[in-house]
C-alpha cells in the first residue's frame, strides 16, 4: 500500500500514466490533482479527465480558458461562475460545439456564442477539416 501512494504521489509517474489515459487523473495525490501541468495534460488526453482536479483549478479563470481550449467539453466541471463567463464559454464551443450544454444558459442564448458554436458544429460535418 505504500508503494501504491507513493507512485500516486509521483509526479513522472502521474504524468505518463496521464498521457496515457486522462482518467489515471483520479488516481493522483491529491497535491497533483491541484498540478497544472498534470491537469492539463490528462485533459489533452480526456477532456472529461477535468473532473478529477482539484476544486482551486476549477475556479481559476486562467486555468479554466486554458483547458477550455483543449477540451470544450470538460467545461461541464468548471465552476458555475465560470461557466457562465463569455470568454471561457467562447472558448469551450470553439474548441467543441458540444460544449454549449454546459455553458450558462444567458449565454446559451448570446448571438456569438451561439453563431461560434454553430460554426464548430458546421465544421465538424463537414468533410472538410477546418
Amino acid at each position: 500500500r505504500f508503494a501504491v501512494e507513493g507512485l500516486r504521489a509521483d509526479r513522472d509517474v502521474v504524468m505518463e500514466a496521464v498521457r496515457c489515459s486522462g482518467h489515471a487523473l483520479q488516481h493522483a495525490s491529491s497535491e497533483l490533482r491541484a498540478d497544472r501541468a498534470v491537469v492539463l495534460a490528462a485533459v489533452q488526453r480526456h477532456g472529461d479527465a477535468f473532473r478529477h482536479a482539484a476544486r482551486e483549478l476549477k475556479t481559476d479563470r486562467a486555468f479554466v480558458l486554458s483547458v477550455a481550449r483543449q477540451s470544450g467539453q470538460a467545461l461541464e466541471y468548471a465552476s458555475e461562475e465560470l461557466r457562465a463567463d463569455r470568454e471561457v464559454a467562447l472558448a469551450a464551443v470553439r474548441q467543441d460545439a458540444r460544449a454549449i450544454v454546459h455553458i450558462a444558459e444567458d449565454l446559451q442564448g448570446d448571438p456569438v456564442v451561439a453563431a461560434a458554436a454553430g460554426e464548430m458544429g458546421s465544421c465538424s460535418l463537414s468533410a472538410s477539416h477546418c
